[in-house]
């Protein structure tokens, strides 16, 4: 089968634009959990508010870290929604339209973190910061189900004409698989809840490897993985 060199040519900017927001967006996450939410999201209400009256810079640090997140984010969607439409995919498609819906949750998900910038510190003993943090914590943890379902469609889409291809391949449907599982039974079954750190150091690697794998690749072979993509989705 001949390759389209014309789709390839005219979305290298798109996989480019992919992988460099993937890889901002690890870096981001990095920022905001080790600054503040990682310690933040284990403590009780009472030693959460002492930790953020004490710790408010470091607060405003991660809060602008989950809006460059956000950002980026929609940078990607936007890049693979454009390369599945020059492919014509149906499910390319609805896997770039997933990521735009986690987006969307994750603005809505931020939305009391920025309410928390307002509390006084009466407020902030109360509790507030506590509701705050945690509802935010339970909305985003809702958008990662619908990110590993994306994560699925990448994987499902993916080529294996390479082994790293096929290595990356299994990374995004076992990422996808820890999303579901950790995120989606715990949030409908109370009993799994209690796996969910075992579950999260099983599936860490995978979530990590496959998306970021997969950025790198977008961002430095994008010629090489567009030709292998358009080989498996090809076009008219």
């Amino acid at each position: 089968m001949s390759v389209n060199s014309s789709f390839v040519l005219a979305h290298l900017k798109y996989s480019k634009i992919v992988g460099l927001s993937i890889i901002a967006m690890a870096v981001l996450a990095m920022v905001a959990m080790l600054s503040f939410f990682e310690v933040a999201l284990s403590l009780d209400a009472q030693e959460l508010s002492s930790y953020f009256l004490t710790h408010r810079s470091d607060y405003h640090l991660a809060l602008s870290a989950w809006v460059g997140i956000f950002i980026c984010d929609l940078l990607a969607s936007w890049g693979f929604l454009k390369i599945y439409r020059g492919l014509n995919s149906n499910l390319g498609l609805i896997t770039a339209r997933l990521r735009f819906v986690y987006s969307a949750i994750l603005f809505f998900a931020m939305v009391p973190l920025f309410g928390a910038l307002s509390l006084d510190a009466q407020e902030i003993e109360s509790g507030l910061i506590y509701q705050f943090l945690h509802q935010f914590e339970r909305l985003w943890s809702i958008g990662l189900i619908v990110f590993g379902l994306h994560l699925g469609g990448l994987a499902w889409l993916s080529p294996h004409s390479a082994k790293f291809y096929t290595f990356l391949k299994i990374m995004l449907f076992l990422g996808a698989i820890g999303y579901l599982l950790i995120h989606g039974l715990s949030h409908n079954f109370s009993y799994f809840a209690n796996w969910e750190p075992q579950l999260t150091n099983l599936f860490m690697a995978p979530m990590i490897l496959g998306e970021v794998g997969l950025a790198f690749v977008l961002w430095l072979k994008p010629k090489a993985y567009l030709t292998a993509l358009e080989r498996i989705n090809p076009i008219g």
